[in-house]
Parts: C-alpha cells; structure tokens; sequence
C-alpha cells in the first residue's frame, strides 16, 4: 500500500522540540521555559499522539501511552499527518510541497516572511485549506480578500480563552463559544479555503498546559473532510 498522510503540521525552523518532563515546569530541551508558541505545537502533538509519564520516572524520561507503540497508536486521530519545517536553511516551503497535502496546519509561533505568506496563499488558491491562528496571521491582517476577517487590535477573555477581536468580511463563522464568540471563521480564495482561529495560540488562560478541547474539535472535524473512510468505536 501507500502511505497516506494528508495533514501537514508546518512548524517554524527555529522552533525547536523535544521530549521533557511534564510535571512542575515545562522546560524546551530540558532548560528553556515554554514560550506560548511551545505550548501550542506541544498540544496539538498530545493530541495527534498523547504521551505519559509513570510517577517516579527520571527527569529525562518520558514513555509512550500503553495504547501507543513507536510507529501505530490507537488515537482517534491516527498517523495521517507529516510534519515541515516552514523556513528551513535550504528555503522557504513552496507552494509545490504544500500542495501535496489537502490541508495544512500552522503549529507555533511561525515566523511568516514575505516570500512565505505568498506561499500560502498561492497553495490556498490552487485548492488547499489552511488552519491559521489568530497569534500568527499578523502578516494578513490588512488582506481582508484572503483571511475574510478584519483583524481588530484587542482580544476579549471568554470561557478562559484569550480571543482575537475581529469583524467578519467575506468569511462565514463555522465554529462559535458557548456566549457565541467567533473561534473560527472559513473563507474560501480561489479553489481552496481558509480556516481563521480567533484564540492566541489556541491556549487556556491562566493554565498553558491544559489542552484546549477545540484543537480535538478543529482536527477532528478536518480529518473527517480529508480521510476516505470513517471509523468509529475503540
């Protein structure tokens, strides 16, 4: 068979990750404090793939959910996405390897440059859908044609999530909050389509390590478009 993967996590060069402890302090290759970035792709990557820590464990270990082995793992989401880096030293990620993916996910804090952002909207325009976050769309906050939002200067704090103001222009809402605040909007350019997500780096107030349970909503509702088979049950 053929491996199929059509989720692409695009994470920025300078990013970084690797395995820690999770217990008092989060700490990036084990001596960096998490920045919101850190916490953002941390959490999409617990989602896709979650891993545990036994009590007792070395600081420097970190061991795989028993339902989880290094190569399968019994997740809802299963092993349908690649990870890229966006900038790498050889050059920015073109248009041609974006394309190769139904849809692509901004994880982090990524430093968009010119070059990039017209990337992502060519990719979005020949036919991909593209998840960007509030906290990293400041490069199209003017090009109203491309996000369909007007990107506002303040942010709002509900149900412990810090909102990214906006005012809808072209897009449609998709997803609301409990009090009906906007978290996430759908935009159509070209063939494709851009989903906008209003919370900053998609993270829980006053509680950065607690998941939020709209990335499980928003990937879940993704993979069900691009998968060609729906499974259900354990």
């Amino acid at each position: 068979g053929e491996l199929y993967t059509p989720v692409l996590l695009l994470v920025d060069y300078f990013h970084g990750h690797f395995e820690y402890r999770r217990d008092k302090e989060w700490l990036q290759w084990r001596v960096l404090p998490f920045e919101d970035g850190n916490y953002m792709l941390e959490h999409f990557l617990q989602t896709i793939a979650p891993t545990v820590e036994e009590a007792g464990s070395s600081p420097q270990e970190v061991i795989l959910d028993p339902k989880r082995e290094h190569t399968l793992w019994n997740s809802k989401h299963a092993a349908i996405y690649d990870v890229f880096f966006a900038n790498p030293p050889s050059g920015v990620v073109t248009p041609e390897e974006l394309g190769k993916y139904p849809a692509v996910v901004l994880a982090g804090d990524i430093r968009i440059s010119p070059e990039l952002a017209t990337n992502l909207t060519q990719y979005v325009r020949a036919g991909g859908t593209l998840l960007i976050n509030s906290a990293q769309a400041d490069i199209f906050k003017d090009d109203t044609e491309f996000l369909g939002v007007k990107m506002l200067a303040g942010h709002k704090t509900a149900n412990n999530t810090k909102i990214r103001e906006i005012e809808l222009a072209g897009a449609r809402t998709v997803l609301k909050g409990p009090d009906g605040d906007i978290l996430m909007t759908k935009k159509t350019y070209g063939k494709g389509n851009v989903l906008f997500a209003t919370p900053r780096f998609m993270l829980v107030e006053g509680d950065k390590k607690t998941t939020s349970k709209l990335i499980d909503k928003i990937l879940t509702k993704i993979h069900d478009e691009v998968l060609p088979v729906k499974v259900e049950g354990d």
